[in-house]
């Protein structure tokens, strides 16, 4: 698997455990996923808008109820994950 797929994987996996999110965990878990693929963003080939809105729906799949402020902490994320990219086998 290339460099790209496998940081799409670990966005599918970030998505997927904040769609699946316990009440009282969401927060917490669209913090981590924001931060996590802000900083893949260049190896995935995602831009930053797409990435909040994947975000955002996968919020929304998990029922969240403060969609304002989820849309703030996913774009917060992404921007803070973004400041640091992270490496994959040597790509950045």
């Amino acid at each position: 698997m290339n460099h790209a797929g496998i940081a799409l994987s670990i966005v599918a996996r970030q998505l997927y455990r904040l769609r699946t999110a316990p009440d009282g965990q969401k927060h917490y878990l669209l913090r981590a996923a924001a931060c996590t693929i802000g900083g893949l963003l260049t190896i995935a080939e995602i831009g930053e808008g797409e990435a909040v809105e994947r975000l955002v729906e996968a919020v929304r799949d998990a029922n969240a109820v403060n969609i304002p402020n989820a849309v703030k902490m996913a774009q917060w994320g992404i921007a803070k994950g973004a400041q640091s990219p992270l490496v994959i086998g040597g790509a950045r």
